[in-house]
């Protein structure tokens, strides 16, 4: 026989929120489940990487009530990861015509700008990225997304430019420093490159790519010993084998220089 309970006997019964969302995470029933119900599984499944259940989770919530401005904007996020970026697009567009007050458009115009980069529409991207800053003008990942932007295009000083706004706005932020190092390969300045990596490398320890960096640039200014401390790292912390292999090779290639 399958039971039903309602949120309300559940509460009186002394189960916590916390249980609640995992029963609905878990599909036990707790009786019809609501739009909203819908949206924060689906939102649960999207912070786990499940992008195609949540997109399914947030089918249903809108399909119980459309007017949800919130769950567009999560669906979208869940088409973008899954590389259906028109779909994505589409959302956030409708998003934007609901004009929802409780939806941050900071957000909206942040993914559709991700979008569009994966899109390969930069200028799309910068645009929708700057009207996110209009919303919020020292929003440094929003600064940050516009460098990268302008990196791609070769658009060097732009690139530095915006970097350095969003290191102002979040001095805390490795991003903007990897991209500042990135800046200063590009224009062959590794001694600078070198400094941010590092620095980048410091603020987060945990992302690998700032270690290949940083070996990129050592090697560049033939300090081998230092290349080779932080290309090892970078194999070392890589968990994709492609990527692990790239590094050993690296390594390898290092380690025969310095014995020339």
């Amino acid at each position: 026989m399958k039971i039903f309970l309602t949120i309300t006997t559940l509460k009186r019964a002394g189960v916590t929120s916390a249980l609640l969302a995992a029963l609905l995470l878990t599909g036990c029933a707790v009786g019809p489940m609501t739009a909203k119900d819908w949206h924060r599984k689906g939102y649960s499944l999207l912070e786990a990487g499940d992008y195609q259940g949540s997109m399914d989770a947030f089918n249903k919530s809108i399909e119980l009530d459309p007017t949800l401005a919130v769950t567009y904007e999560n669906r979208g996020v869940a088409y973008s990861r899954l590389g259906c970026q028109e779909l994505a697009l589409a959302d956030f567009k409708k998003v934007l015509s609901m004009n929802d007050p409780k939806v941050p458009l900071r957000d909206v115009y942040r993914e559709m700008g991700v979008a569009y980069y994966r899109m390969g529409r930069i200028d799309n991207a910068v645009a929708a990225w700057r009207k996110g800053l209009k919303k919020a003008p020292s929003d440094a990942g929003l600064l940050n997304n516009i460098a990268v932007a302008y990196l791609r295009q070769k658009r060097y000083e732009e690139a530095a430019s915006a970097a350095q706004k969003a290191a102002i706005a979040d001095p805390s932020m490795p991003e903007a420093l990897n991209t500042m190092g990135e800046v200063s390969m590009s224009k062959k300045n590794y001694a600078a490159a070198a400094e941010y990596f590092v620095r980048a490398i410091k603020r987060d320890p945990k992302k690998a790519s700032r270690y290949w960096n940083a070996a990129l640039a050592f090697e560049q200014l033939k300090k081998y010993d230092k290349a080779l401390e932080y290309a090892t790292q970078y194999a070392d912390r890589e968990t994709d084998p492609a990527s692990q292999q790239r590094g050993h090779e690296y390594v390898e290639r290092l380690k025969s220089i310095k014995d020339r």
